[in-house]
């Protein structure tokens, strides 16, 4: 309630925005190709936060300059028209940072994911060896719950984000639950993960990223999910319902996007995905039911 005042400061200058207790986070977006586009955004974003200073100020707030981070997120292509681009606060210039940290999100200014998932393998690993260390002393039902729980919620966490990273970035992730998997049943490396992994009811690393994608997409035909997230989903109306079957009330729109980067964006991989569902899994009635379809639509068939 002490801080809201400073949304009205953001709407005011047209900035999006993110308010946590003690963290503030504004963005908008930019044509590099534009000439002077990225100065006024630049300078949209200069007076905004002179603003909040100075309304941080007269309530006797400090606007903490060291802690202030500043990034920009452009495709490959457009980040060669980004140049020379910083924020003055005060007597402060903030040049960019090469990443940044959301909510224990890493994002690399290419959107790639790499650093996120490096992250992930420097903490996932560090349990690993922790938990490998107590193994014999612990039973296989003890050992895979706490694997599920130092393990696989890291690999779950946030990962809807990690949908169309590249090839090597999904097999490191995979190489981290496959040994995880071995730790459990105390098997060497050279015994194949994959009867592992069905035994334990672990979906591979790719398959539960698209699990999650289609658990939030299945929520907004049910009205539970964010509207900052359901917006993006629009339910596909077809022109001619007498052309169509019943089935198309659980269709998606699928928008159009300009580049292969586009297609990783939630609002239209989400859609895609769902689009390719067999029509009983998107037509469940209630989410235990659609997980359970869901899940078992997903498992390799080994």
């Amino acid at each position: 309630m002490y801080t809201c005042e400073i949304g009205n400061i953001l709407r005011k200058h047209d900035i999006n925005y993110h308010m946590y207790a003690d963290d503030v986070q504004v963005y908008l977006s930019f044509d590099p190709k534009l000439e002077g586009d990225a100065e006024r955004a630049v300078t949209r974003i200069s007076s905004c936060i002179d603003e909040i200073s100075d309304w941080m100020t007269r309530n006797k707030l400090k606007l903490n300059h060291e802690k202030t981070e500043f990034f920009i997120a452009s495709s490959t292509h457009n980040s060669i028209f980004i140049k020379d681009i910083s924020i003055t606060i005060g007597n402060s210039v903030i040049l960019p940072s090469s990443t940044i940290k959301n909510l224990g999100v890493v994002f690399d200014s290419t959107m790639s994911m790499t650093d996120h998932v490096k992250s992930t393998i420097k903490t996932v690993n560090f349990h690993l060896r922790n938990i490998y260390r107590i193994r014999r002393f612990i039973t296989v039902d003890s050992c895979h719950h706490l694997v599920r729980s130092l393990i696989l919620s890291r690999l779950d966490y946030a990962n809807s984000s990690l949908y169309g990273i590249s090839a090597k970035d999904m097999k490191k992730l995979q190489t981290l639950q496959n040994r995880a998997a071995r730790i459990v049943f105390r098997s060497n490396r050279r015994v194949p993960s994959a009867p592992l992994l069905r035994e334990l009811h672990w979906l591979p690393v790719n398959a539960r990223i698209i699990f999650k994608l289609m658990l939030f997409a299945f929520k907004s035909f049910n009205e539970h999910l964010p509207a900052y997230l359901a917006d993006l989903l629009i339910q596909y109306i077809p022109r001619r319902s007498n052309l169509r079957s019943g089935d198309d009330a659980h269709l998606l729109n699928i928008p159009r996007t300009s580049r292969a980067a586009g297609d990783k964006a939630f609002h239209a991989a989400a859609p895609r995905l769902w689009n390719h569902l067999p029509a009983h899994i998107r037509q469940c009635n209630t989410i235990q039911s659609f997980k359970k379809s869901l899940k078992f639509h997903l498992f390799p068939k080994y």
